[in-house]
């Protein structure tokens, strides 16, 4: 195999089409807490260390389920030979021990957090996975990384984000879209075709907790909080929202019923993570709460043709 096959298979084993979503999580949650832009350097430790626990992962996963690939998956990199599953191993346990080790200079309490997502991987990758406990182990997981950042952003001084209970609110909702997103990536699974109405339900699901996800932050800052958010935040964020549930509602409407067709409808709903971060992200309605929703937005068409070469699923 040339270098080049190589590199591109391990791409694909990474899921490096998703890494902007991972990136996000920490960016949302810094400007959701802070308002503002964190220092630089403790900020890119920290994307460092969610995409070292989020793409180690991926690896990890792929190598416990090499088996059930080499059955109904064998183009997948491991059961093709393209990575050894040695390799992939190491990936899987080295990248997610260097991302708690990355957060833990950050701070202790990063590092710890970074841990208890070390251990939500391990336990899902590793563990029995249920119908419910499986997507619930990646929610809580994806809500922590969201965390990592709302650290970082109350570490900074003044504090001009969003109250405690609001940042709270904002990963258990992110969490909830997370653990719906899943449901739907475990009918591609399927050994027969889920009905098209099963398809649908969790797409409209979808659609309306990518809307909740901002207004019930918004919604629990009104009623906790010693300020009322900006209104210019909240407008930017439900319209985001909004535009993307259209997206998955329009998914909806589509015949889901062919395995490409859900192959397509996930992606689509991975891609949407970008778009729950972003309207976390502009919730304070601050410049720097703007820039950083802009941000996280230009890597949506980054993420769709990146997923030509690395497939998100």
């Amino acid at each position: 195999m040339s270098p080049a096959a190589g590199l591109l298979a391990h791409g694909r084993l990474l899921r490096l089409s998703l890494w902007p979503s991972a990136a996000a999580d920490v960016l949302a949650g810094a400007l959701l807490a802070g308002g503002a832009w964190p220092p630089l350097s403790p900020l890119l430790v920290l994307v460092a260390a969610s995409l070292g626990l989020y793409h180690g992962g991926m690896a990890l996963n792929d190598w416990a389920d090499r088996g059930r690939d080499a059955r109904e998956r064998p183009g997948r990199p491991l059961p093709s030979g393209a990575v050894r599953p040695g390799r992939a191993l190491a990936l899987g346990l080295g990248l997610p021990a260097a991302g708690v080790a990355a957060a833990s200079l950050v701070s202790t309490q990063a590092g710890l957090l970074a841990a208890v997502i070390a251990l939500l991987v391990l336990v899902y990758d590793l563990g029995t996975r249920g119908p419910l406990l499986g997507p619930l182990l990646l929610g809580l997981a994806r809500a922590a990384h969201l965390s990592l950042g709302i650290l970082l952003g109350l570490a900074g001084e003044p504090h001009a984000g969003f109250s405690l209970v609001a940042l709270v609110v904002a990963p258990l909702g992110y969490g909830a879209y997370v653990l719906a997103v899943s449901r739907l990536g475990r009918l591609e699974d399927a050994s027969v075709p889920p009905a098209p109405e099963r398809t649908r339900r969790l797409l409209g699901l979808l659609a309306g907790l990518l809307v909740l996800v901002p207004a019930t932050t918004l919604a629990a800052e009104l009623v906790v909080g010693l300020e009322t958010p900006p209104l210019a935040g909240a407008a930017l964020a439900l319209a985001l929202a909004l535009a993307g549930a259209r997206g998955l509602l329009g998914a909806a409407r589509a015949d889901p019923r062919s395995p490409e067709a859900i192959v397509r409808a996930m992606g689509l709903a991975l891609r949407r993570l970008l778009v729950v971060t972003s309207s976390l992200a502009v919730l304070p309605g601050t410049p720097s709460a703007l820039a950083c929703a802009v941000c996280i937005l230009a890597g949506y068409p980054l993420s769709h043709a990146l997923r030509r070469i690395f497939p998100p699923s």
